[in-house]
């Protein structure tokens, strides 16, 4: 495949030329890590769940983001997430809610909950996982 590449132009015209380069760092590093993990998983895993699994994954991000955020008693362990993993996660569950939304990721129809994707929700939302 020919590469393809997208310039983010850093001009200052949001007032803040620094933050804009930095913002385009963290989407570049996310970039970066979201190609990863498609190594690993690939898209079937998102296009299966569609919209409902990626409102559950980013519930639990929430949760996780909450302990830490607001200091409620959260240790990681070895080869658990931190907190910063937690937030590239929810940018990566928003960008691909909108890839979702617009018809953009493979195997996925926008628009309709299947009878599977309601079943497993049920399954992980009333099995006790909402609250991690």
């Amino acid at each position: 495949m020919t590469p393809k590449v997208i310039s983010l132009v850093i001009d200052g015209t949001s007032g803040n030329p620094e933050l804009e380069y930095r913002l385009a760092q963290v989407f570049q590093e996310y970039l970066t890590l979201w190609k990863k993990k498609q190594q690993k998983y690939g898209p079937h895993n998102i296009s299966a769940m569609g919209k409902p699994g990626l409102v559950v994954r980013m519930h639990d991000k929430y949760q996780r983001l909450n302990r830490f955020v607001f200091g409620q008693t959260y240790s990681t362990q070895e080869g658990e997430e931190g907190e910063e993993d937690a937030w590239l996660d929810m940018l990566g569950y928003s960008a691909m809610g909108v890839m979702l939304h617009r018809g953009w990721w493979p195997d996925y129809t926008p628009g309709g909950v299947t009878l599977k994707q309601i079943l497993w929700l049920v399954k992980t939302w009333l099995g006790g996982r909402h609250g991690r």
